[in-house]
């Protein structure tokens, strides 16, 4: 899931300073790798809509390493020490307790149909719950169906786990 603080009031400052306005940077945090999906196919591009939507007034600079780990990165961006990040969910054990379940193994088929049912049940039911309220969230998504890995024997029906 993707969080961001002050983007919606750095955002609406650039826009609305015109032409001339000085240029706003986000700093983004990504803690997996520079060409992990989530960052090469998720944080670079949303970057790079940021500075094209704005003309150029709104960029980010992807930080070379995380400042916080996975698990204290919703109090990271809470917090100041970066702009925008993504968290799981799970990392935070009863913090996110509604949203947790898109987390679940086997939810659906493909990460991509799963995603869009989790944000529109999101939009629908789970922000007025309001979980995220020290942040401002982008978007959520997750996973897809899962795996289960066993060095024992092959799992081929639900009677086999």
């Amino acid at each position: 899931m993707l969080f961001i603080t002050r983007i919606a009031l750095a955002v609406a400052a650039a826009l609305m300073a015109g032409i001339a306005a000085a240029q706003v940077t986000l700093n983004a945090s990504s803690w997996v790798p520079p060409g992990h999906p989530i960052t090469a196919n998720m944080l670079t591009p949303l970057c790079a809509d940021f500075d094209k939507a704005t003309s150029g007034r709104v960029k980010c600079n992807i930080l070379p390493k995380a400042p916080v780990g996975p698990f204290q990165t919703v109090d990271g961006v809470k917090d100041g020490l970066m702009d925008l990040s993504f968290i799981v969910n799970g990392y935070t054990p009863g913090r996110f307790a509604l949203s947790d379940a898109p987390e679940f193994p086997f939810m659906g088929d493909t990460s991509t149909v799963t995603s869009v049912a989790y944000q529109r049940i999101y939009d629908r039911m789970l922000a007025k719950v309001d979980e995220y309220k020290d942040v401002v969230l982008l978007g959520v998504f997750t996973h897809g169906p899962g795996q289960i890995y066993n060095t024992k024997r092959p799992i081929n029906s639900l009677k086999d786990l």
